[in-house]
This record gives C-alpha cells, structure tokens and sequence, in this order.
C-alpha cells in the first residue's frame, strides 16, 4: 500500500503543473494569450499560422486552406483564429507545440506579425502587443482587353485574407497588412489565375493590376 502511495504522488504533482505557466492540455499543445494595444474589438483579429514544410510554399503550390476560426486547415499551413475583447486582450487555445507567426490586424489602420514558439502544455504570455501602421495594396484585376473582371476574387498567399470581391471596376483595397512580402492571387470563373508578388512597408499603399487571360475553350 505505502508503494502504491509512493507511485501517486509524482503522477499528482504532474497534474497539479497546470498552476503558473503550465495547464492540463492534450499532449503537445499550448495556450497563447497577450493584448494588442489599441485594438479595435470590431475589426481586430488575430490569427496564428503554423506552417510545415514552408519551403514548399515558395514554388507557389496550391495549397487549400479551411480556416474555420479555431481549427486547423489542410494542405502545409494550421490556422487558428480569434478576436480580442474590450481591452484587446486575446486567447488562443489548444494549438500546437510549434514554431508559428501571429498575423494581427489591430484596426482599421494598424497591424503587426508575431513569431512565436510555444512549448507543450505552456501558457505562452505575450503581454501587450503594439501594432504599427498597416499596408495596403490597391489591386485592379482586368481581362486581356483591359476591361474590369468584377467578378473576380482576391486571395493573399500565407494569411486569412481570401474570397475578397471586386467592385464593379475590377478594383478591391487590402488592408491594414503587417508590412511584409504577399503573394497576391486572383480567381473568377472563365478567366486563367493571375499572381502577383508585392512587398509594402508599414504605412504604405501600393497599386498592382492583375490581368487574368480567359479560359482556352
């Protein structure tokens, strides 16, 4: 009976490790929390991407993405997304062990990337997060004649902006974007994709027009 008792009480300390910077999770996930200081409860998001086998990524697959706000998706990249309360507080729960990006939009005019990499059963805490001036990019996606495509959709390779419409003109603004690289895509019915790789600064707005051939018959 003593030996039985021996036995427990390491496998109770184990459990009780939920207390500090530890939490009863499934085996190789985490919890990330932090607060985006000045955020916008109504616009902001906060989404992590986990990528596996990035380099795959740079020949321009097509990866299909399912990110269904707090889940994984298929394909290369996991998603996991939430939004921040009155104080810009966030929480991300039950995500993987895994080296990921926090892509932020904190408002309608500011954003930022986070690196992080949790630890199994960690409570990764970020503290407050300051986001800086968002980037846009201003695309017009035309036919080979030069006529509006409106309807056309936008997708940004590597984030949770996707199926974005035209207008009537064949135009559609992005943003606020954490400055960075982006591999824009457009997609309609009858048309060929088109692709563009841009890279704006923080603050910056830049104009991109996309042409999309028409199917062969």
């Amino acid at each position: 009976m003593r030996s039985a008792l021996c036995l427990l009480v390491p496998v109770l300390a184990l459990a009780s490790a939920g207390c500090g910077g530890f939490f009863n999770a499934p085996l190789g996930s985490a919890v990330i929390r932090g607060r985006v200081v000045g955020a916008q409860p109504s616009a902001a998001r906060v989404t992590l991407r986990i990528e596996h086998g990035s380099e795959g990524r740079e020949d321009g697959d097509d990866d299909e993405e399912d990110d269904d706000g707090h889940g994984s998706g298929d394909g290369d990249e996991d998603s996991f997304r939430t939004g921040v309360d009155a104080d810009g507080r966030f929480e991300l729960r039950d995500v993987p062990a895994s080296p990921g990006a926090l892509f932020i939009i904190a408002s309608a005019t500011h954003a930022t990337t986070v690196r992080v990499d949790p630890a199994g059963g960690e409570v990764l805490e970020l503290g407050d997060i300051v986001p800086h001036p968002g980037a846009f990019l201003l695309v017009t996606v035309v036919d080979g004649a030069g006529q509006p495509v409106p309807h056309a959709e936008l997708d940004l390779d590597g984030t949770d902006v996707e199926h974005i419409p035209v207008n009537a003109q064949g135009l559609a603004r992005l943003g606020p974007l954490p400055a960075s690289c982006y591999r824009v895509r457009a997609r309609a019915d009858g048309h060929d994709e088109a692709r563009a790789d841009r890279c704006p600064r923080a603050g910056e707005e830049l104009s991109l027009t996309l042409v999309m051939d028409e199917d062969e018959p």
